[in-house]
């Protein structure tokens, strides 16, 4: 949605570039501080009054599946979470790993989501394995391995 405002407000920039250019030497050629200030008040006004329109809800972004939001609150905390039926685990196969300066697992997951470990602990995961990722109970979230090993993580992507 950002994106599509940013990418609006270039597109009208960018059409009214050449007229605008002429209109601007001229605010500039204005020598009182009022006057000229208020030249570019007029030359500018339409072009922020064009950019400042609302989304509909029908360009709003679709809703995702409830796993898609499991830990999003760690990565997104301006954002506000729409509100569906809360999950306590995923489960999903990991993808990838690789790992921080201070040898943190960053874990990647068949489902998209990215997951890090919050402080070094060695454990033994590889690509392939499956993984519960789950709630814990004073906050934040617990990597299980199928072998049995855990460690706490905190969701990067």
């Amino acid at each position: 949605m950002k994106r599509t405002h940013a990418i609006l407000c270039l597109l009208l920039t960018a059409t009214s570039l050449p007229a605008a250019a002429d209109d601007v030497a001229t605010c500039q050629s204005i020598d009182a501080d009022v006057e000229r200030l208020a030249c570019y008040d007029t030359l500018f006004r339409d072009a922020v009054e064009v950019a400042s329109t609302t989304v509909t809800p029908a360009d709003a972004e679709p809703e995702a599946p409830a796993e898609a939001d499991f830990g999003r609150e760690q990565i997104e905390r301006a954002k506000p979470i729409v509100e569906r039926d809360e999950i306590d685990e995923i489960n999903a196969s990991v993808t990838d790993i690789k790992r921080r300066a201070r040898n943190e697992l960053i874990v990647y997951l068949s489902n998209g989501q990215v997951w890090g470990q919050v402080s070094p602990r060695y454990l033994t995961i590889k690509n392939g394995d499956g993984v519960v990722v789950r709630r814990g109970r004073m906050g934040g979230y617990i990597l299980t391995t199928e072998r049995g090993g855990s460690t706490r993580v905190k969701r990067l992507r």
